[in-house]
């Protein structure tokens, strides 16, 4: 419950350059030119745990039934009771996997928007990601005797660059033809 709200801030911007007088009066042939860049955090709580609530130890409960022999010329009884059995365990200190992500991005476009093109580059580092009993096998010793509880235990970083290159041409007022390609490279630890 302590780690049931965050805050994750974000903040982006972009300027469109070929809007400028500067530009819009000497190069005439240019359609669009931007510069885009967005920085914040994002936050994930999305856990398969098998349990509503993985900070809390669940309890088995299930019926036992016994048979009460025959005492004392008395007929037999049939008794049932409730009996508690430790299920997995919560983790108390389970909190929101943060993500920092930044995006540097570029477009262009030309020549009655004949030729575009869109570059990206990006950044990720994820934090205290969120990991569960069954992507922990192996960190917490067989004679715990039960599975691992969920943790923020893992950490990853990513980056990257996309580019995109489309060009259309109008044939006439009823047929275009476009060709768009792309080409990605993105690296994660």
């Amino acid at each position: 419950p302590e780690y049931r709200f965050d805050f994750f801030p974000s903040i982006a911007g972009g300027w469109v350059i070929s809007n400028e007088s500067f530009i819009a009066e000497r190069a005439k042939w240019l359609d669009k030119l931007k510069v885009r860049y967005s920085y914040g955090m994002v936050g994930n709580d999305n856990l398969n745990t098998g349990s509503t609530w993985p900070y809390l130890t669940i309890w088995n409960t299930y019926s036992v039934n016994d048979f009460e022999s025959n005492y004392y010329g008395y007929p037999a009884a049939y008794t049932a009771y409730i009996r508690y059995n430790e299920g997995n365990p919560g983790n108390p200190d389970l909190r929101w996997e943060t993500a920092t992500k930044q995006n540097l991005g570029f477009e262009f476009a030309a020549f009655k928007n004949i030729i575009s093109l869109t570059l990206d580059i990006f950044n990720e580092y994820r934090k205290d990601m969120l990991l569960g009993a069954s992507d922990r096998t192996g960190t917490v010793a067989p004679v715990f005797g039960k599975p691992a509880p969920p943790a923020n235990v893992g950490k990853a970083k990513s980056h990257g660059v996309e580019i995109v290159l489309n060009l259309r041409k109008s044939i006439n007022k009823d047929f275009d033809v476009w060709v768009t390609t792309n080409w990605s490279y993105a690296k994660s630890e």
